[in-house]
């Protein structure tokens, strides 16, 4: 019989950590403000198929960052190679979604400016709270290849 007390238990790297953690709380919160947007688009009563459709790419992903960051908190490889892959991929969507949109940006009036702001704001914290776990787990990738 073999005992596991005397097992030595080798922790998670303190940079996997951080990033798993920034992973699901980033994705809370942008998860937060999809219902909270999605509450005003039904309470409105208007035709709102492409705005939920629009506010449904952005949160499907966010449910699968909390997924990933509970697995990379499990060490599970599988779900840093998924994220080290599927992080980019998402920050170019975005970034090329915002260049496409600033493209077609006429900015004829106040209103339409102040909505191009807001979309650029949140946009650019997305890609903040995306890249800094990317760079944290590409930067630790050898400590958690050897914990795992």
């Amino acid at each position: 019989m073999v005992k596991w007390d005397n097992m030595e238990q080798i922790n998670l790297p303190i940079k996997t950590k951080v990033a798993a953690w920034w992973m699901i709380i980033f994705a809370v919160y942008f998860l937060y403000i999809f219902l909270k947007d999605l509450r005003t688009f039904i309470s409105l009563e208007w035709d709102v198929l492409p705005e939920f459709l629009v506010l449904r790419s952005i949160a499907l992903p966010f449910i699968l960052f909390i997924f990933l960051g509970i697995f990379l908190l499990r060490k599970s490889t599988w779900a840093w190679w998924v994220t080290m892959i599927g992080l980019p991929i998402y920050l170019l969507g975005r970034i090329w979604l915002a260049a496409v949109l600033l493209r077609n940006f006429e900015g004829s009036s106040f209103l339409e400016l102040r909505h191009f702001l807001t979309a650029g704001s949140e946009a650019i914290l997305i890609i903040v709270a995306i890249l800094f776990p990317l760079v944290l787990l590409y930067i630790d990738r050898k400590n958690f290849i050897k914990t795992v």
